[in-house]
């Protein structure tokens, strides 16, 4: 938090520095790579790996249990300081230990996709989310970027995991008024943010110009004159 507010403090100061202008930007969303491998986990995997571990787990506690029982049996030399059963008892509590742990992650990541009804979680980066990226599907997270036309400078960003844009550039907008008070007269999008009852909503919300391209939409062709003068 106290980054993000030393950050939006940076953007008002070059907004009114006139470094931002904030007449017109562009916003478009980067898909990024989460600190995660590939493979994503869902309810089956964990339900499969929390087997195999409780599996391990009683076989750990039945293995200390002989250890116990051996050394009740057995009078051990006082004197002795390297006790050989100590020591394999040591490494089958620390790897006890580490069982337990593995368990705990793995039912928190289950209640973590139960609760917030998703398909796939990954351990090392629970909040990443599985999204299409130009190298497949990818651990990912989808960054929305709003870039000033003056200097190129961003303006404002957010990080999302949220798969689709289409839905995403009301929210931006509006996180946007929020947080730096101001709004562009003008914001151009690709396809990607093609949803005309969105963008109908943010220019009557905000007076905001929206510009976003049908290309690839069912809309029929669009056809103008170029007007050269006024590019």
């Amino acid at each position: 938090e106290l980054i993000k507010e030393v950050t939006n403090k940076f953007r008002e100061y070059l907004i009114e520095r006139d470094y931002i202008g904030m007449k017109r930007v562009a916003v478009d969303g980067s898909k990024i790579k989460a600190n995660s491998k590939r493979g994503m986990l869902d309810i089956k995997k964990i339900e499969k790996r929390l087997e195999g571990l409780e599996t391990n787990l009683d076989k750990y506690i039945k293995a200390l249990e002989d250890n116990d029982a051996q050394e009740d049996n057995i009078e051990i030399d006082e004197n002795d300081t390297n006790n050989d059963r100590d020591i394999i008892k040591e490494d089958k509590l620390e790897e006890l230990d580490k069982l337990n742990a593995e368990i705990r992650k793995l039912k928190e990541a289950k209640e973590r996709l139960i609760t917030q009804n998703r398909k796939y979680i990954s351990l090392t980066d629970p909040e990443a989310d599985l999204m299409k990226t130009t190298d497949g599907k990818l651990p990912a997270y989808n960054v929305q970027a709003v870039v000033d036309d003056k200097y190129h400078m961003i303006a404002y960003s957010e990080v999302t995991t949220e798969q689709s844009d289409s839905s995403l550039s009301e929210k931006v907008i509006s996180n946007m008024n929020n947080e730096l008070r101001t709004v562009p007269k003008e914001a151009l999008f690709d396809g990607g943010y093609y949803n005309p009852d969105v963008i109908e909503r943010i220019e009557a919300e905000t007076g905001i110009d929206c510009y976003v391209s049908p290309i690839g939409k069912k809309e029929g062709k669009i056809s103008f004159r170029y007007d050269r003068e006024k590019d």
